[in-house]
């Protein structure tokens, strides 16, 4: 899984989202964040592993306890990585592209349409498609 990926996947867990939201304020060690979130400390332990692991959150040794800190670059990279997907321009159907290989011919309506776009919905309503694959 990609850096980015794991990422996602560790903060898509609301306790441990709930961890990073916390740190993100002031730097905590497991136990204060045990309290603040009042489950067990070994709990917070896996859930800052997680994070940990995949980059999110680090640790620095402060006498006998480790203090957690949120990588704000991460989150940075994160929400640029979504601001950069909300450009992407949405392309007209054209079913007669060669590497389409979603092609069908709608037989009620009898012209050919690209499955895969939002113009074809009367189509697959009326499911009466055959395909014009070679």
């Amino acid at each position: 899984m990609s850096d980015m990926g794991s990422q996602l996947k560790a903060l898509s867990d609301p306790t441990r989202l709930s961890i990073v939201e916390l740190l993100l304020r002031y730097s905590f060690c497991a136990g204060a964040l045990s309290r603040r979130l009042d489950i067990s400390e070994a709990a917070v332990s896996q859930y800052l592993k997680i994070l940990h692991d995949c980059g999110v959150v680090s640790g620095e040794k402060c006498g006998y306890f480790m203090q957690y800190e949120v990588n704000r670059d991460v989150l940075d990279n994160i929400s640029s990585y979504f601001a950069s997907l909300s450009d992407i321009k949405r392309l007209p159907c054209d079913p007669t592209m060669e590497n389409c290989d979603l092609k069908e011919r709608c037989i009620c309506h009898s012209e050919k349409r690209c499955r895969g776009c939002d113009c074809c919905n009367d189509c697959k309503r009326c499911h009466k498609t055959e395909s014009l694959r070679t």
